[in-house]
């Protein structure tokens, strides 16, 4: 069944859904994102494209300049006051009324679709920093979590050590701690190395060099409560606002096409110089009409401005429709991760590691052997790791909302 603008627009407003009711809590993310702001070099570059857009416009609605001419009578025309010897013209071009105020409403409107882009490159500029710095949040809790488990790896693999040389233990057990724990080191490294690579990415998005900038993150313990949130619609969305300007200004051209089978007009004043001192030299007015008549060319441009008409239309509801898409995508982000972050940190979480303190505690008295005990540590480090990745997931379909709903900028 086809979709009817009107059902798109009920449809988006209908799938308005939840999203933190405050801007980011967090001063280090609220300070990246303002030197953005007054550094991004696109953030600075739109603003230099609205304020020439913003000028050509008052510009648009204007008469055309008028013409000054001049002339000399290689061969004078003799009148009865005396030979005419030099000629003096201004005239003025005066469009059909309606003309100049369509052009005016045209150019306007094209200076605010270019505020609507710059406000869509502000919020991907804001959307990118957000995800690059949760990026560097999720970095510092993997290796915080790394390095408490390589913790325990190394008290561990002295109490193997122990067993060991009592015979308790054999000697493959020990090798494979000690390549866990290889494994292990190796992948601190690649968390550590990954981390000014994110910074250098987050320089050129906010413009300015972050050598000074201290990232501090608390990885101590997941948070137990997420971002409270509220309902939220997307009337702001600079792609719908964008689609509806354009299918207005085409609304314009079509006014204008219509127009272009009138005729504009033309006043203007002569001056004739004559070539005899007692003579009052004469003045001649003057006025002209344009002739529309080449009704083909007119229809054309009419027919032409139409089918834009037609096309930008066309274009809302599809662009209604893909929001529609994306927010129904990011909903169910949003809930999933919610529910599936909540469910590692309240129940999964406290019995892996319940389990692994039994665990260690059997093996310890020899009650369980030493292969349950390596599948008990690694399971808490893949919830760890995994709780880790769902709470960074979350915020990511947050950043995209914010960036899809656009009521911050």
């Amino acid at each position: 069944m086809q979709r009817t603008p009107f059902m798109v627009l009920v449809s988006v407003l209908s799938l308005a859904i939840i999203i933190p009711q405050s801007n980011d809590k967090d001063h280090q993310l609220n300070n990246l994102i303002s030197k953005a702001l007054d550094h991004n070099p696109e953030i600075l570059a739109w603003q230099s494209i609205v304020h020439s857009k913003k000028q050509a416009s008052i510009a648009a609605g204007s008469l055309p300049n008028p013409v000054l001419s001049g002339g000399y009578f290689v061969e004078p025309v003799v009148t009865k006051e005396g030979p005419q010897e030099f000629k003096l013209g201004l005239a003025q071009n005066l469009p059909w009324p309606g003309k100049l105020n369509t052009q005016k409403l045209i150019s306007q409107a094209d200076a605010d679709i270019s505020i609507e882009k710059s406000r869509q490159s502000i919020l991907k500029v804001v959307n990118d920093i957000r995800r690059k710095y949760h990026q560097l949040r999720l970095l510092a809790t993997e290796e915080n979590i790394t390095e408490e488990n390589l913790s325990l790896l190394k008290q561990f693999e002295s109490v193997v050590r122990t067993k060991y040389s009592t015979a308790s233990a054999s000697h493959s057990y020990l090798v494979q701690i000690q390549m866990k724990m290889i494994r292990m080191e190796d992948k601190l490294t690649s968390l550590k190395n990954k981390r000014p690579v994110i910074i250098s990415k987050l320089e050129q998005l906010t413009g300015v060099g972050l050598a000074d900038f201290s990232f501090d993150f608390d990885t101590a313990e997941f948070e137990t409560d997420l971002p409270t949130s509220s309902p939220v619609g997307i009337a702001n969305n600079p792609v719908i606002r964008i689609s509806k300007l354009k299918t207005h200004t085409q609304e314009n051209k079509v006014t204008l096409a219509k127009l272009a089978s009138k005729p504009d007009f033309l006043l203007g004043v002569d001056y004739i110089m004559l070539d005899a001192e007692s003579a009052d030299n004469p003045i001649m007015v003057k006025a002209g009409i344009s002739l529309p008549i080449w009704f083909g060319r007119n229809k054309a441009i009419q027919e032409s401005a139409k089918a834009g008409l037609d096309s930008e239309e066309l274009n809302l509801t599809n662009a209604q429709e893909l929001l529609a898409v994306k927010i129904e995508e990011i909903n169910y982000r949003l809930v999933d991760y919610q529910r599936q972050y909540l469910l590692h940190i309240e129940e999964l979480l406290p019995l892996a590691e319940q389990n692994y303190q039994i665990t260690e505690t059997g093996y310890l008295a020899d009650e369980l052997d030493f292969t349950t005990y390596l599948n008990v540590e690694e399971d808490l480090l893949d919830l760890k790791l995994k709780t880790a990745r769902l709470r960074y997931n979350y915020y990511i379909a947050i950043a995209d909302y914010l960036e899809i709903s656009a009521m911050e900028y």
